[in-house]
């Protein structure tokens, strides 16, 4: 089920306005501002904080979301090779890598995630963190953005092409609620932002 949310509601409310009234010209154009600010505020701000802190928080949370790709090991291409991740508008950058892992006699696959890396990462994927945010919400394929030089990817071309087919086939719908959700409202506003 959809929820209307307080955002929802002063948005569309908003986009129903016509710009015949200067107020809710700058209204809404202010509102856009802020909002498309944002991610780009926050990755800043993650930016600032230790190294350590930042790595630990991007691999929680890249273990969580990719929890039944690493049980499924989808990421094997990965393991012993660095992928990098940069946000080109930002500037923020981290590594991505994958690695076995035994705890209690078990092996499994782990995520490894840093924010700098003693040698040249394997293949390199840089774009804007709209780009990225429209890749993450399928409303972008990565060819597209690719095509129209909006996503960059340098380095090993068949790793590069793993990672592409791998988002291709990564089903979101099992991604908490909330930052799809978070996720998807940035790219409308960016995709209505003039």
């Amino acid at each position: 089920m959809n929820k209307t949310t307080p955002f929802d509601m002063l948005w569309h409310k908003l986009n129903s306005q016509s710009c015949s009234n200067p107020l809710i010209c700058i209204a809404k154009k202010r509102l856009q501002n802020q909002l498309l600010a944002l991610p780009k505020d926050i990755t800043k701000a993650f930016t600032r904080l230790p190294s350590s802190f930042q790595s630990w928080v991007a691999q929680t949370t890249f273990s969580n979301l990719l929890a039944e790709q690493l049980t499924d090991e989808s990421l094997r291409f990965l393991e012993g090779h660095w992928l990098a991740i940069i946000v080109s508008d930002v500037p923020y950058q981290f590594f991505i890598s994958v690695r076995d892992v035994e705890h209690s006699g078990l092996r499994k696959q782990s995520i490894l995630v840093k924010s700098q890396i003693e040698q040249e990462p394997d293949v390199t994927f840089s774009g804007d963190i709209d780009s990225l945010v429209s890749i993450a919400v399928r409303e972008q394929d990565p060819d597209t953005l690719f095509f129209q030089r909006k996503l960059l990817v340098t380095g090993n071309t068949e790793l590069g092409l793993q990672v592409k087919n791998f988002l291709d086939e990564l089903d979101t719908s099992a991604f908490p609620s909330v930052v799809l959700c978070a996720l998807k409202k940035y790219n409308d506003v960016m995709q209505t932002a003039p």
